[in-house]
């Protein structure tokens, strides 16, 4: 710049006279001098990485998980902060476009995203000790994605670290959170490979889903056991003993039905996805037309085995089946909205 003004002296008209600069144009030929300054070290430097923003963070210990929740930017509900949780505590929030990092002791780790009472994704993070773990989600996405450090690196480079909150505090929906476990990541619920059958001693329920546009799978559980997680047109089939049977197809009480069954006969029930509540709804005998027409497109599944049923599931459904046993079968006023299955329904 020193050197255009010098030959700008040269070729001036009257050589011998200096230049001379008004106040406005010093403070301006200022301001040109430093963005000259900052454009050239940009160029020689390069662009940012999340190696630069993550100088300062130290890597995680032994016995730690350190974990980067990148929330990707969308315009809808982008003023309000998600909430993340790691187990049974609140430990950060998210802004839109935005990432927290989080550190957690390794082991079981259900991570989840919530807003107002409402899980918006979850995932386990099990068993990642002394490692660095990337994680995007983005409002509206019903899973939350794991990813590898260079593309979180390049997302990262242009996003800003939400400030983390002042203290930890519960989980609210921590059940919720461990209710779909094949959402979180776990792979549960696979192809049926054969067809089960009532006998002298059991009987067959069968759950299904019909034609809806929901994406949301809807976990089903027993009373004490997780047993799969329907798609639309999906169906369960579960063998059970003569006698009473809960099933639940959503944590408030009119997703419990209420099976009272004989053996040698077979039950339906259809998830009924409206638009505040779910029901599990058990299906007359009477109406076996309208169930062939719902059956023909369904695809069943096998309710989740032995084989399946790991220590990592096992940690995880006894929690949810704390609360299923003491809040929707032994309330009062939760039973009074049950769904029940009797001879009425026995085909």
């Amino acid at each position: 710049l020193d050197t255009c003004l010098k030959r700008s002296a040269v070729d001036h008209p009257n050589p011998s006279a200096s230049i001379r600069l008004s106040g406005n144009e010093e403070t301006a030929m200022l301001y040109l001098r430093r963005f000259i300054f900052l454009a050239l070290f940009a160029l020689i430097a390069g662009p940012s990485t999340a190696a630069a923003q993550d100088a300062g963070i130290a890597p995680p210990v032994a016995d730690e998980t350190l974990i980067y929740v990148i929330r990707e930017g969308r315009f809808t509900g982008s003023m309000n902060k998600m909430w993340i949780a790691v187990n049974d505590k609140t430990v950060a929030r998210v802004e839109n476009d935005a990432y927290a990092i989080v550190r957690a002791k390794a082991g079981r780790i259900t991570l989840n995203l919530a807003t107002a009472g409402i899980v918006a994704g979850t995932i386990a993070v099990d068993d990642r000790p002394g490692e660095t773990v990337y994680l995007k989600w983005r409002l509206g996405d019903i899973h939350v994605t794991e990813i590898q450090a260079e593309e979180a690196q390049q997302s990262l480079a242009n996003l800003k670290q939400t400030a983390p909150i002042d203290e930890l505090r519960p989980n609210n929906e921590q059940v919720q959170a461990n209710y779909a476990l094949d959402v979180m990541g776990l792979d549960l619920t696979h192809p049926a490979t054969a067809v089960l059958e009532p006998d002298d001693e059991h009987a067959v329920i069968t759950v299904f889903r019909r034609d809806k546009k929901d994406r949301l799978k809807v976990a089903l559980w027993g009373a004490d056991h997780y047993i799969a997680a329907l798609d639309v047109n999906q169906g369960v089939r579960i063998k059970v003993p003569a006698g009473e049977h809960y099933l639940f197809g959503g944590l408030i009480p009119d997703a419990v039905l209420r099976a009272n069954v004989e053996a040698g006969k077979n039950y339906y029930a259809v998830v009924d996805i409206g638009l505040v509540k779910l029901k599990v709804k058990p299906i007359k005998s009477k109406d076996k037309k309208k169930l062939d027409k719902w059956l023909k497109n369904v695809q069943f599944v096998a309710a989740v085995g032995a084989d399946r049923r790991t220590e990592r599931v096992r940690e995880r459904e006894k929690i949810v089946t704390e609360f299923l046993n003491s809040a929707a079968l032994r309330d009062p006023a939760a039973a009074k909205k049950h769904q029940l299955m009797g001879s009425a329904h026995a085909f």
